[in-house]
């Protein structure tokens, strides 16, 4: 009975162990990532070469979480391999520690495999080489301390080595990323103001709706609301308008503006720089800001034809 309850005791510790390792090497290695994007933004554009603070406090929280627990955990392991509570040649730590050394093994090979792939296609820049050099020192650093764990008859000679190497892993990263992470003050001004570009963005919408069955601009908002459907169908609400200060005016028979109330600058903000094309249509100044729109009825017309057989075909 002793004997299964320390085997399902120490299988438990390792999958733990394990699962809290990935948590933190995915944490330090997105870290390091959002830092190279930051540092080094990509000519070309897409979702996962372009920096953000989404990831970059994900992966923070992450660490702040997980990194303790995995230290912990493992202390608990070589605790009970000093005390012989564990065995060296136990089968379950044998059998998790090479599957963790596959899993490392796998990532480097990935790693190589893609270095010579991008190298071929032109791609290999600073920023990739960067990123390619903390996937392998991230999973080297992890292949190299099971292969030596695995190899140990005794643990207590490498634990403060190897504790000191970790914290030095994680907190380079960590402390590197508080100088880029935005306040949470600031994240809830975005997120004031990107409701607020939504509520502008889905009114312009509606605007050419109105243009399509009129062939004109409305005169006054309050026209918006003759036509057929209720405005929360198209994403904003009377208390919506009226929360942000949204205000529509016609300056000619196709030009107009659309005006609201901002909490901040967003016209500096990294993430608006090159990707996100949605948000880059509506940089604002804080404040009260209005924006200057056209409505062309041609190419809103082809557009949509274009559209409509996009859709069939």
């Amino acid at each position: 009975m002793v004997k299964t309850s320390s085997t399902a005791k120490h299988a438990f510790l390792y999958l733990t162990s394990f699962l809290t390792l990935a948590f933190v090497a995915y944490s330090v290695g997105a870290l390091f990532f959002e830092i190279i994007n930051y540092y080094f933004p990509e000519e070309v554009e897409s979702w996962q070469n372009t920096f953000s603070q989404g990831r970059l406090k994900f992966s923070i929280a992450a660490l702040i979480i997980t990194a303790p627990v995995y230290f912990y955990v493992n202390r608990l392991i070589n605790k009970d391999l000093v005390s012989k509570k564990l065995n060296f040649g136990s089968g379950v730590r044998k059998w998790l520690t090479y599957i963790a050394l596959f899993i490392a093994t796998g990532f480097i090979l990935g790693d190589l495999i893609s270095t010579i792939f991008h190298f071929l296609d032109g791609e290999l820049t600073v920023r990739f080489f960067l990123k390619a050099l903390t996937v392998l020192i991230i999973s080297g650093a992890i292949l190299l301390y099971y292969f030596t764990d695995i190899k140990s008859n005794s643990p207590r000679s490498k634990n403060k080595l190897w504790g000191i190497i970790f914290w030095i892993f994680v907190l380079i990263p960590f402390i590197s990323a508080f100088c880029l992470i935005e306040s949470p003050k600031i994240a809830r001004m975005k997120k004031i103001d990107l409701q607020t570009v939504e509520t502008l963005d889905n009114l312009h919408k509606r605007i050419k709706d109105y243009v399509r069955g009129k062939e004109k601009l409305p005169d006054k908002y309050e026209e918006l609301k003759k036509l057929e459907g209720e405005p929360t169908e198209r994403g904003y609400t009377k208390k919506m308008v009226e929360k942000y200060n949204i205000r529509y005016r016609k300056t000619s028979p196709l030009r107009y503006q659309l005006c609201a109330e901002f909490q901040r600058d967003n016209r500096k903000d990294q993430e608006n720089k090159k990707q996100h094309y949605y948000l880059s249509g509506w940089l604002h100044g804080s404040g009260n800001h209005c924006f200057d729109l056209k409505i062309d009825p041609k190419i809103d017309f082809e557009k949509e034809e274009r559209r409509a057989q996009t859709r069939i075909y």
